[in-house]
């Protein structure tokens, strides 16, 4: 969780944003994103995963750690 945490406080310190914002910009609940942080999968689905990675401009091999 902490690379994954690390990676959405880069994001938001890079587009002075904070995480209400991104989840706005997102289309989505600042949950869902602490969701996606901690691999909360009862917070949010495997689209929403896509679209805010997508967002982010983060790959899927990059947030899982691969």
């Amino acid at each position: 969780a902490k690379r994954r945490r690390d990676i959405v406080r880069k994001y938001l310190a890079g587009h002075s944003l904070t995480v209400d914002g991104l989840a706005g910009r997102c289309q989505m609940t600042s949950s869902a994103i602490y969701g996606m942080i901690r691999e909360d999968r009862t917070r949010f689905g495997a689209d929403s995963l896509s679209k805010f990675l997508k967002a982010i401009g983060v790959s899927a091999q990059e947030w899982g750690g691969k």
